[in-house]
């Protein structure tokens, strides 16, 4: 999903849900998950997307610039997989 389309989406749950979960990438931790995810973008198409997303910082840099706040995060047991909590800060 391109940036902006995925910040305006993030501020349309905003409207309609307190809580939201996402599923998202975060830095891998080993080389097998670095390598796994710049194959599977650039097989995807979605590489200069990703090369973007990674460079802003990932799902926190993106939340930070929604109307909803990460409260917390959950490790997966998948490297690169992080499990998102967001508030609406519209219910606040």
């Amino acid at each position: 999903m391109k940036y902006e389309a995925a910040i305006e989406t993030l501020d349309q749950m905003a409207y309609v849900a307190k809580k939201v979960i996402v599923a998202d990438f975060y830095p891998p931790k080993t080389l097998k998950g670095k390598i796994g995810i710049e194959i599977d973008e650039f097989v995807s198409g979605h590489y200069s997307q990703f090369c973007e997303y990674k460079k802003n910082g990932y799902f926190p840099h993106l939340a930070s610039l929604t109307k909803l706040r990460v409260v917390s995060t959950q490790e997966t047991s998948i490297d690169r997989i992080c499990i998102w909590e967001l508030e609406s800060d519209i219910f606040s």
